[in-house]
């Protein structure tokens, strides 16, 4: 399987996986960490599984600010680690 390339397929799958652990679990509340995604293939996969979130209503949350991509931050990065409190909570726009 090529990473470079999207799997209609496998992706329907991985969301039917997701679906069904957010609807047993009532997850109403993510917190965004993907960071800049470079594949094409990743890119198209955060979109489907963004609009999920939204007909699930769950929010996607994050404590910092958006790279200069507009992707939220992965807070573990390397360099300085971000600090993840209530205050500096914030909604990721999809």
């Amino acid at each position: 399987m090529n990473p470079d390339e999207y799997n209609k397929e496998l992706a329907e799958k991985n969301l039917a996986t997701i679906r069904e652990n957010i609807m047993d679990t009532k997850i109403k509340e993510l917190w965004d960490v993907w960071g800049n995604l470079n594949q094409k293939s990743l890119r198209d996969g955060k979109n489907d599984i963004l609009s999920l979130f939204k007909e699930l209503n769950v929010k996607v949350f994050g404590f910092h600010e958006p790279t200069k991509r507009g992707e939220p931050k992965n807070p573990t990065q390397r360099g300085n680690q971000l600090e993840t409190t209530l205050q500096n909570k914030g909604s990721y726009k999809f």
